[in-house]
């Protein structure tokens, strides 16, 4: 058995369903090219109170029709959310309130349920519908052709 690095996570519990987010800030550049760059969906906490934040940044994470959250302090108890995705991904519920703003018990819930959500229209925009699609017309064409050869008389 070889050694593994141990990719920093924070791992939760929503709906259901065990969550697993990387943590970039703990991880190399090499592991945050590799790593971050293929995943579907990212959530940049940006601290600074009323900077702006430059969205082509994200442009370096990688050609997946990724979507991203920012997420900025408001005030002492809100939160300010914005949403930035690839022109590939079709939009996708839930809407955003009118004023994007959260106050800290509401966002969780809303993150991981959009999360939710822009997976799964990931597996439906290219390029990864072919990465879904494939294997499954492949597998269904297996079974086509072994059910075939017999003789069903």
């Amino acid at each position: 058995m070889g050694i593994t690095e141990e990719i920093p996570s924070f791992k939760t519990e929503w709906s259901n369903r065990s969550l697993n987010f990387l943590l970039a800030h703990a991880m190399g550049e090499e592991e945050v090219r590799r790593e971050i760059g293929n995943a579907t969906t990212g959530i940049i906490f940006h601290d600074e109170v009323g900077e702006e934040f430059d969205p082509k940044d994200l442009q370096l994470a990688g050609k997946p029709p990724q979507f991203f959250f920012l997420v900025q302090p408001f005030d002492d108890s809100n939160y300010r959310l914005a949403l930035v995705y690839r022109e590939t991904l079709k939009p996708f519920g839930p809407k955003l309130p009118y004023n994007y703003i959260f106050d800290g018990s509401q966002i969780r819930d809303y993150i991981l349920y959009k999360i939710h959500n822009g997976y799964m229209m990931t597996r439906y925009c290219p390029p990864l519908n072919r990465m879904y699609g494939q294997p499954r017309l492949a597998t269904i064409h297996q079974l086509a052709e072994k059910w075939l050869k017999h003789d069903l008389t």
